[in-house]
């Protein structure tokens, strides 16, 4: 691995270890905060790979501007949709984006991609 990308992987590392530290004291103040307690594990996918997805894009494109896969500005709109989805609570806008991200394009059989009980 090239320094840059270890130098990233330890900062990743040292904030996540600082938040679980945090967490552990300080559960009650930062779940009221960041309202987290009510959230399933669809909606930490959207909080997750909403950024990641956002994130790829820019730094793809701040890399080699000239070379940029264009087809990372799909995944742009989606993850910023995902973010824009979990912040406002949109629920149709939260089906919309499951089912661009788990590819199901089709209504399956038990309804909706994203169950919001």
């Amino acid at each position: 691995m090239s320094v840059p990308v270890r130098l990233a992987t330890f900062c990743g590392a040292l904030l996540l270890g600082i938040f679980v530290m945090l967490y552990r004291h300080h559960a009650p103040t930062i779940d009221s905060a960041l309202h987290t307690s009510h959230l399933k594990p669809e909606d930490w996918i959207f909080s997750v790979m909403g950024p990641l997805c956002v994130l790829g894009a820019v730094r793809g494109y701040l890399k080699q501007p000239e070379n940029f896969d264009w087809r990372w500005g799909f995944w742009l709109v989606v993850g910023a949709a995902m973010i824009y989805a979990e912040a406002a609570d949109a629920v149709w806008l939260k089906e919309a984006t499951c089912r661009i991200f788990l590819g199901r394009h089709q209504h399956n059989a038990n309804g909706n991609c994203y169950q919001p009980n």
